[in-house]
């Protein structure tokens, strides 16, 4: 099984997917949950293009042999050269496919020529990782699995179902038009720009990915990953992005141009498992996870004040500055989180099967919007982590911090900024 390159929590996850498409309201989310989905592994022949320069000799003789010359006695009169030279040359532009038996310029030659270098085939085999469900080919980031988060997690997950993966010959079909979609579509894609073709495609089995699903209220849910992708000349980046989009309104909310591959069945399959996660998330065990697990998160681990903290709904919560209590990371993802222009910092864990929690300042607190709004410009800029140890090492050296908000303001020198409590 492929390692887990990093360990990211459900609540890094959906930021960086909020901070990859800004127009996803989290006031409108109504499931988020993590699920399985599946990954295909395909072994199959690629044909590749290199490309190097000609040197001058090899391309004044190709250019003899296209002008219509087919003596190397002739062409080597012409040239100034040794008839054993030339015949050296063409030797090797035969071997480069260049010429045929006839000393005729084939068509790779001719190709060559045209563009001023020699264009250099060659075939190999390759293992794919493609999207089971749509045919995709794709390179998986850092939602690779570990056998152990699996195991750890699958008793309250989705595992994306619905294919019949004995049936080799569909998943291949479906590996195929993939495989052209993604040809077409080399700058969305982890396919090589030198790769010109793809044949003899053969099953070698599945795995599946720690994906995220969201739904969104008058949206289609959607399955995020993150994905390394491959752009023309530049080096591969990671990107969290939908396995597929079934409805123009999705894409034009998250930016994307329209259409986005995906195939009829598989978003019945993904409306499915959106399905299976609402009835999951339903079930009173998963109810009773998330809210002893909530209510651990509130005491524990941002150690808010009760009497400051208003709780609308189940899921739902309201906060002020004078609930925060002490500084840790936790608190600061909170606040970065509420620095947002949706106001709305979304909490889960795996094991609460779909279940979150979410939170918003309370509008009147001016000091807590201000500093909410400066960490989430600062974040943008410094990596979560760097800021926190920064953080983190002002408030141990003084212990006895009472007003979070100053205190912060202060390590970041805008205290004279701070709106008066």
């Amino acid at each position: 099984m492929a390692n887990n390159k990093t360990g990211i929590n459900m609540d890094d996850a959906l930021r960086r997917i909020c901070r990859t498409y800004p127009f996803i309201d989290l006031n409108y989310l109504q499931l988020f949950s993590k699920v399985y989905y599946p990954i295909a592994v395909i072994d199959a022949g690629i044909s590749e293009e290199s490309y190097e320069d000609f040197t001058a000799v090899e391309r004044a003789v190709l250019k003899f042999y296209d002008a219509g010359f087919c003596s190397m006695e002739e062409i080597s009169g012409f040239m100034g050269l040794t008839t054993r030279y030339v015949a050296q040359i063409t030797k090797l532009l035969r071997s480069y496919c260049y010429l045929d038996d006839t000393l005729a310029v084939t068509k790779l030659g001719k190709q060559s020529l045209a563009a001023n270098r020699k264009i250099l085939p060659k075939s190999m085999r390759q293992t794919f990782e493609v999207d089971a469900v749509n045919g995709y080919p794709l390179r998986l980031g850092r939602t690779a699995y570990s056998e152990e988060d699996f195991e750890k997690h699958i008793a309250y997950s989705v595992v994306i179902g619905g294919i019949d993966f004995t049936d080799t010959a569909t998943v291949i079909s479906r590996f195929n038009d993939g495989c052209d979609m993604a040809l077409r579509n080399r700058a969305r894609s982890s396919i090589s720009v030198n790769v010109t073709g793809i044949s003899d495609p053969q099953f070698v089995g599945i795995k599946y990915a720690a994906a995220y699903l969201i739904q969104l209220e008058g949206y289609e849910p959607l399955i995020f990953a993150d994905i390394e992708i491959s752009e023309d000349g530049k080096q591969p980046y990671f990107l969290w992005q939908p396995f597929g989009i079934g409805e123009e309104k999705t894409a034009r909310m998250l930016g994307l141009q329209y259409p986005v591959y995906n195939t009829a069945q598989g978003q019945e399959i993904v409306n499915n498992a959106a399905l299976q996660v609402s009835e999951l998330a339903m079930k009173e065990a998963s109810r009773e996870r998330f809210k002893s697990g909530i209510e651990y998160y509130l005491n524990e681990g941002l150690k808010l004040r009760p009497e400051f903290t208003e709780q609308v709904s189940d899921h739902r919560f309201i906060i002020s500055g004078r609930a925060l209590t002490e500084y840790n990371f936790d608190v600061l993802k909170l606040l970065t989180g509420l620095g947002s222009v949706n106001n709305i910092y979304t909490y889960s864990y795996p094991s609460y099967a779909g279940n979150f929690a979410s939170f918003s300042r309370d509008t009147a607190d001016k000091r807590l919007a201000f500093v909410c709004q400066y960490l989430k410009i600062l974040a943008e800029q410094t990596p979560l982590n760097e800021l926190n140890i920064m953080l983190e090492a002002a408030f141990s050296e003084n212990d006895t911090q009472t007003d979070l908000l100053l205190g912060i303001s202060k390590e970041l020198g805008i205290q004279n900024e701070l709106p008066k409590a």
